[in-house]
């Protein structure tokens, strides 16, 4: 390591060196080896912790929390990874979560694990008069609390949507929120309960007229696509017990496709190991080959996806560095199936009802009597 190469803080360099370690960092004009080892253990841990302090930086800047392999997709796209590097710096991430280099909540929390019934253990006191005084004045939009006019009552289907990861669910939570569509994570296979939520939902709706869609966003892999080939069969399985057979029900896999994933430069995942550890890869070359042994197993889906698409997956994620085109993917796929303006057709339908509520309240004197009861309040404050 050449003296230039420190620039003006080479001297700074020296003092802290000496300090620290009692040590010479020159001897006959040259650098010690203790020096240059010190050097460049501390220069590993400024990059080190400048990595943490951008990360820390850009995720101020995001809309809501990424997972950890969420980050690695973010990461790729500012050329700061390459996607050989993404078990490594996942694994980097929840580490330095654990030793408080990042904050523990730095990367998005999986729903299904977070508490409920959590009462606050302080709570700040509130006086007895404005504690009145804000439910008398939250009473006067009473009106606005009358909710029985259904978004889907004006439409011709009724959607849900199921997506592979959380960080897809991130991305599409606000575009669900505005459309009133059921959104959950599926997180591979969906399970019975959440099979027979779905059909119940789509039973009800076909019982008012309506005709059921099915939209989902998964990971481009053998077992992605199969889950989506299934579904109908997987709605059929439970038709003793939900007394649904689903035949008219639409199901569009809207997410990604191999034209989708190439078109936008998305990254391939050079590896087909799945979530239990089997490696498709070599089930595959095995199975070529005819030496497959008594516990291996590689099902058919599995064989064509890799004679059709190689060795090779893209995960949903891979959206991240994109989600606005995917924003407005979803959102031109959610209005192909609603009406005109739904929105608007929505709010004019509230409007009806809740203007019908507001003048009973003034027919039968409501709103004097919170008058009344807030001046008296303030009396006897």
């Amino acid at each position: 390591m050449k003296v230039a190469e420190f620039k003006l803080n080479y001297n700074n360099l020296i003092l802290q060196f000496e300090g620290e370690t009692g040590k010479k960092a020159i001897w006959g004009n040259k650098q010690t080896k203790q020096f240059i080892k010190w050097v460049e253990k501390r220069e590993k841990k400024r990059k080190k912790e400048q990595f943490f302090y951008d990360l820390i930086e850009f995720d101020e800047k995001q809309p809501y929390k990424i997972s950890a392999r969420g980050w690695c997709y973010l990461l790729e796209n500012m050329n700061i990874i390459d996607k050989s590097q993404f078990d490594k710096i996942q694994k980097k991430i929840n580490d330095s979560r654990k030793t408080g280099i990042l904050p523990l909540d730095f990367t998005a929390e999986d729903k299904s694990r977070a508490f409920s019934f959590v009462e606050p253990i302080t709570i700040e006191h509130e006086k007895t008069i404005d504690f009145i005084q804000r439910y008398i004045n939250d009473s006067k939009n009473l009106h606005k609390y009358k909710n029985d006019f259904t978004f889907w009552k004006t439409q011709k289907y009724y959607i849900q949507m199921l997506v592979e990861k959380v960080d897809v669910f991130n991305v599409f939570y606000e575009i669900c929120k505005k459309y009133h569509i059921p959104l959950a994570n599926a997180k591979g296979w969906s399970s019975l309960n959440m099979r027979n939520n779905i059909v119940l939902r789509f039973k009800e709706a076909e019982e008012m007229g309506l005709i059921p869609v099915f939209l989902y966003y998964g990971d481009f892999d053998a077992g992605g696509l199969n889950i989506i080939n299934t579904f109908r069969k997987n709605i059929h399985d439970i038709k003793k017990k939900t007394e649904w057979d689903g035949l008219n029900l639409i199901i569009n896999p809207f997410g990604l496709t191999k034209e989708f994933i190439d078109w936008k430069g998305l990254t391939w995942i050079d590896n087909l190991i799945t979530s239990k550890g089997r490696n498709l890869g070599e089930l595959y070359d095995k199975y070529i080959k005819g030496t497959l042994g008594k516990k291996d197993r590689i099902f058919k889906y599995e064989i064509e996806y890799i004679e059709k698409y190689g060795k090779r997956k893209c995960e949903s994620n891979a959206i991240l560095p994109i989600r606005d085109v995917a924003i407005a993917h979803c959102d031109s796929v959610i209005r192909s199936y609603l009406g005109k303006l739904p929105l608007k057709q929505y709010r004019k339908g509230l409007r009806i009802i809740r203007k019908k509520v507001q003048d009973k309240l003034i027919e039968i004197g409501f709103y004097d009597t919170l008058k009344k009861l807030g001046e008296k309040l303030n009396q006897d404050e």
